[in-house]
């Protein structure tokens, strides 16, 4: 019966590393990553490269137009900020003080209407106008660059 029990023992050491094994194989193994928004491409999917387009893409001709739009768009805002109908007339428009996004120019509300000085701060959607007032001086003399 002596024989028998290190052949037991050896059984059951291997019986318990293979138990280990298993459990640390299946605890190492990484989870798939996810396939939402993957594309694969075969081989065979892609035209060869001696088939593909190499001309550069159009470039669109309507650059102007939308520069134009950006400035309609910049103007409504600031005759928002400064209170004045949409009618109104900016005049003589320029980039103030970059870090405020300032502009700065005149603005008459109305045709027959003197012209007057504004800032339009940008960043804080603010707008103002010139009462002849000392504020008004120091903040134009601060946030625009001609004067």
């Amino acid at each position: 019966m002596t024989n028998a029990t290190p052949r037991v023992a050896v059984l059951i050491v291997l019986a318990l590393a293979l138990a280990a094994g298993f459990f640390w194989a299946a605890r190492r193994q990484v989870a798939a990553p996810p396939t939402d928004g993957v594309v694969i491409v075969r081989e065979g999917d892609a035209p060869p490269l001696a088939q593909r387009s190499l001309a550069p893409a159009a470039v669109p001709t309507n650059t102007v137009a939308s520069a134009a739009r950006d400035a309609s768009a910049t103007d409504r805002a600031i005759l928002r900020a400064l209170g004045l109908p949409a009618g109104a007339t900016l005049v003589d428009v320029a980039p103030g003080n970059a870090a405020a996004q300032a502009t700065c120019g005149l603005v008459a509300s109305t045709p027959n209407n003197q012209p007057r000085r504004f800032v339009y701060l940008g960043l804080a959607g603010l707008g103002a106008l010139d009462d002849g007032g000392a504020e008004f001086a120091q903040l134009h003399d601060r946030m625009c660059l001609r004067h």
